[in-house]
């Protein structure tokens, strides 16, 4: 999305800003979501409402470069953290290659009415792992 560093602290401002105000708009920079999502495309991110699910496009802290990423989720993994958290599993768009794996309290939000297309989600589920 950005390659400026989110510190712990600004992340908790943008969850808080998130809960509170239901939307937040961001332009994403990266060319990891092409071709569903082109570089300087804004969109909405929005609460995590109930459980997550496969090929939903999740907006994650990446524990390591503290940035914040948009990628599509592959896998939930329900083998939790010693907190109690799920571990998420994001893949980009354009790469295909498994993300470090984040704990759920990682995720900011969703990307409001960007869905991958069917074709896409067959392609991702059976073309290749």
């Amino acid at each position: 999305m950005s390659d400026t560093p989110v510190d712990e602290q600004m992340f908790e401002f943008l969850k808080g800003a998130l809960r509170s105000r239901g939307e937040l708009s961001v332009v994403l920079k990266g060319e990891s979501m092409m071709p569903l999502i082109q570089p300087g495309t804004n969109v909405k991110i929005v609460p995590v409402q109930g459980p997550l699910r496969r090929f939903d496009i999740v907006v994650f802290l990446q524990p390591h470069k503290k940035i914040l990423i948009a990628h599509y989720l592959w896998h939930v993994n329900h083998l939790q953290t010693r907190e109690g958290e799920d571990i998420i599993v994001t893949r980009a768009l354009n790469g295909g290659a498994e993300d470090f794996p984040v704990p759920s309290s990682r995720i900011l939000g969703l990307i409001a009415g960007q869905r991958l297309p069917l074709w896409t989600r067959l392609r991702l589920s059976f073309g290749r792992s």
